[in-house]
């Protein structure tokens, strides 16, 4: 037939060698793509390992935190409780203090209160020594 002629003209004879090197090319070409398919899935291999180390490190950074945030929840309560026992406390000592001040006061009143009575004696004892004085120069 006419129309196969020159198709056959068109292409070139296919030599059993021919078929050989195209099949051998080809299979190449597959080789060459599935060491480029295995290298692309060792690194999706290990991007995933990477991936999943960085995940575990992560969730054990978020135990270690949540592990601290109760620590320091804990600690700031205990904090509170001693500065409300702290101004307890100093309320307490504010309240001596004042019990404080007042004693000494009244004691300071009570020796100023002694002085006087002293003086008083005193006085008293030199005007008796004073009298016995004249009363002796008077006999």
């Amino acid at each position: 037939s006419p129309a196969r002629t020159a198709m056959e003209q068109k292409s070139p004879e296919r030599t059993p060698d021919r078929k050989r090197e195209e099949i051998q090319a080809e299979m190449e070409k597959v080789q060459s793509e599935l060491a480029e398919l295995r290298t692309q899935l060792e690194t999706a291999v290990a991007e995933r390992r990477a991936a999943e180390n960085e995940t575990f490190k992560l969730e054990k950074e978020a135990k270690t935190a949540k592990i601290e945030s109760k620590t320091l929840r804990y600690e700031a309560s205990d904090l509170k409780r001693r500065v409300e026992l702290l101004r307890k406390e100093k309320s307490d000592v504010n309240v001596v203090q004042s019990e404080l001040k007042v004693l000494q006061e009244k004691l300071h009143e009570a020796d100023e209160e002694k002085k006087h009575r002293e003086a008083e004696k005193a006085d008293a004892m030199q005007e008796q020594l004073r009298r016995r004085i004249e009363n002796d120069r008077l006999k």
